[in-house]
């Protein structure tokens, strides 16, 4: 059996299109306190829902991520408390994350739900590291395995 490699498993993605711009009506509902806020977000969530419906479709068929699609074993358990922090944030089901996959995808920077702040916060926490939003930014345009390497190298020696 030929061992798979991290260019073996295609990253996650959202759908072409997505995700589609607020409607007027929930941009009008964001001004309106109270109901106005609780139909913007219910408007919201229903547009936002089939970019995680499809990310929750591609975990589901993915296969357990073998530990060799990491450069080494310490990239391995950094990748792995990493996915942890994101998983006890945003409630992953399936959490099988691979190096190529975007974080923002990973800690759900589009859903609309705020848990990207805990996941962000949650790897602070683990890593002992306090990043800012122009740090937080960038992390956004990165692939899981850039994030390792960025937590590897702005980490105390203790926290890793």
């Amino acid at each position: 059996m030929a061992m798979v490699t991290a260019n073996d498993i295609p990253p996650l993605a959202y759908p072409d299109g997505w995700p589609k711009p607020p409607s007027t009506l929930e941009i009008i509902g964001r001004w309106i306190p109270v109901l106005g806020w609780m139909v913007s977000a219910a408007l919201a969530s229903r547009r936002l829902r089939p970019g995680s419906v499809a990310i929750l479709e591609q975990l589901q068929r993915r296969a357990e991520i073998p530990g060799g699609v990491w450069p080494d074993a310490h990239k391995a358990d950094v990748a792995k408390r990493i996915i942890q922090c994101c998983t006890d944030a945003c409630c992953w089901d399936h959490p099988r994350f691979a190096p190529r996959d975007p974080f923002e995808i990973i800690i759900q920077w589009q859903t609309g739900d705020l848990c990207e702040l805990e996941a962000i916060m949650n790897i602070e926490d683990a890593f002992s590291l306090k990043m800012d939003d122009n740090t937080v930014q960038i992390l956004l345009r990165m692939t899981l395995l850039e994030v390792v390497d960025y937590v590897i190298d702005h980490s105390s020696g203790a926290a890793i």
